[in-house]
């Protein structure tokens, strides 16, 4: 699988606008590429457990936002740092980095919560 996904991965990179030299091509071809898929789901049953978990959940809780600094224009929540076992951290975000992150978690409109359709 490895072989097959470096072949179409370079392939599809060679066919874009990106301008890379032949030689970097030329090393990362002679790479030995390691490939993780995972399993998928075991039945549409899951797929829609998976996805309600976030088509019914808000990006954000009340509680984890500590405070709204309007002079300085900051946001300051609590985090899971995922680099250290997960221990909870405080974050402060500017105030439009929170809103760009927080955007992120806006379904888009192919995406309904109830009565899900993806396309």
């Amino acid at each position: 699988m490895s072989k097959v996904f470096k072949a179409k991965f370079i392939s599809e990179l060679r066919k874009s606008e990106v301008k890379i030299p032949k030689k970097v091509y030329n090393t990362v071809y002679s790479k030995k590429w390691v490939i993780y898929a995972k399993q998928s789901f075991r039945s549409p049953k899951y797929v829609i457990e998976y996805l309600g978990r976030y088509t019914h959940k808000i990006a954000i809780s009340n509680h984890r936002i500590i405070a709204v600094d309007r002079e300085n224009k900051t946001v300051t929540f609590t985090a899971k740092d995922y680099r250290h076992q997960a221990k909870k951290i405080k974050l402060t975000l500017s105030s439009e980095e929170f809103v760009r992150r927080f955007a992120l978690h806006i379904l888009p409109k192919a995406l309904h919560a109830y009565g899900i359709t993806v396309f």
